[in-house]
């Protein structure tokens, strides 16, 4: 059985998983195990310390059921066998140490393609659990980017990396 950990944060991204995730398991020689994680982030301390605990579990709760139940129902139409899950913490190092705990064989990540270029130069969750992870991760683009939407950013990440420099050397 083929292990997959699948991190996902909104429904946006269920369509595109559940396309990548069938077309898997009909090329796969094994049966596939999904785990679908949905990790919430805590509230700010200021906002948490000024709201009810049950409130704030509540609302966490919310967030992950509308999440989970969603991709719950899709997988199971879809006759993909799955578990669901919730933890909470920053993403990146939760999806690392989630793939840790239950084994997983591979994770695989559905990202938009990022836009700006504090994205693109700071990083993304995608791009921090690429650097951690301890099994091969999958990155599943949303949307193919066009040509030109690819070749605009890189010439935009470029503008801004000689911008700096240029900054920097004065």
């Amino acid at each position: 059985m083929l292990k997959l950990l699948l991190p996902i944060d909104n429904s946006s991204k269920l369509d595109q998983a559940l396309r990548y995730l069938t077309a898997c398991q009909r090329e796969s020689r094994w049966p596939l195990a999904v785990h679908v994680l949905h990790v919430g982030q805590p509230l700010s301390s200021y906002v948490a310390e000024k709201l009810p605990r049950e409130s704030v579990k509540s609302y966490h709760a919310g967030r992950s059921q509308a999440v989970l139940g969603r991709a719950a129902e899709a997988f199971a139409q879809a006759g993909i066998a799955h578990t669901t899950h919730t933890v909470m913490g920053d993403p990146a190092q939760c999806i690392v140490r989630f793939s840790k705990e239950i084994g997983a064989d591979r994770i695989v990540m559905v990202t938009h393609a990022r836009e700006s270029v504090p994205e693109v130069l700071l990083g993304s969750v995608a791009a921090r659990v690429l650097r951690h992870a301890p099994v091969p991760v999958e990155v599943v683009p949303v949307e193919p980017a066009s040509r030109l939407s690819a070749y605009a950013r890189a010439a935009g990440v470029s503008a801004a990396v000689l911008g700096l420099l240029y900054l920097a050397t004065d």
